[in-house]
């Protein structure tokens, strides 16, 4: 088994990848949704926000490509009973009343995560590893527990605008079985309609290392996420929604 210093090498390496990447980018510049100039040909927005939002709201964090050392999100507000970034927080309330109007209960159980904390829960992963095979490796512990619990300064938690939610059916519980209560299946459904995607898909597992999670969900805005519903993101093994925002980030740097 390979140590988590080359797990975490990235993924996509293969000169077809890299075509496939500048195929996702053509897409999303071609997109009216996507770019938006002004009149002296200076970028205004990106899938609806400004240059400068959009930089880390579309920043393509996983177990390959880490975030800016020491980041944190910059309007950190207490609300829905966690932290989370201001600019979801609206979107959230909007979902979770579509939710309730369905006859689905949805809430937030995890928001916002500083690198210090995700290092508790990943050492906590990898002790827990430990404990069920005293055979493995500090390396294999750690490379098994990063299926499951994104390593400091690689969990999408940390960007604030990603949540964990759950329902009462199971007790608010973070479970995979989640996916077959009525609020995981009205999720998996309309999440994208209020700006959210769900990364960690069973089909994106071989490309993210993660295994699915149908309770996480990550804010990419409006715009996006209908682009990436209509490509069909949640059964496709390739190109997943980590594909599409290392393709829209190579996009922004060459606007720059």
């Amino acid at each position: 088994m390979l140590p988590l210093v080359l797990a975490l090498l990235p993924i996509a390496t293969s000169p077809a990848l890299a075509g496939g990447t500048a195929s996702l980018a053509s897409r999303l510049a071609s997109d009216p949704r996507g770019l938006r100039y002004g009149p002296d040909g200076s970028l205004e927005a990106v899938f609806g926000l400004p240059p400068a939002e959009a930089g880390m709201v579309f920043y393509p964090v996983s177990r390959s490509r880490a975030l800016p050392d020491g980041y944190a999100p910059p309007d950190l507000v207490n609300d829905l009973d966690h932290p989370l970034r201001a600019l979801v927080v609206s979107e959230l309330r909007a979902m979770f009343a579509a939710a309730e109007r369905a006859g689905a209960d949805l809430e937030v159980v995890s928001g916002y995560r500083p690198a210090t904390y995700q290092a508790l829960l990943f050492e906590r992963a990898v002790q827990r590893q430990l404990g069920r095979d005293e055979s493995l490796s500090r390396d294999e512990a750690e490379d098994l527990a990063a299926r499951f619990v994104a390593p400091p300064g690689r969990s999408q938690h940390q960007l604030g605008t990603t949540a964990d939610l759950s329902s009462w059916e199971i007790g608010y519980a973070i479970r995979r079985d989640f996916a077959e209560t009525a609020a995981g299946r009205w999720l998996a459904e309309h999440a994208w309609e209020y700006g959210f995607i769900l990364p960690y898909t069973a089909a994106a597992e071989p490309r993210t290392g993660y295994v699915a999670e149908p309770w996480h969900v990550r804010w990419v805005g409006r715009p996006l996420a209908a682009l990436l519903w209509e490509a069909g993101y949640p059964t496709s093994g390739y190109p997943t929604a980590d594909d599409w925002l290392v393709a829209l980030e190579g996009l922004m740097e060459g606007q720059s």
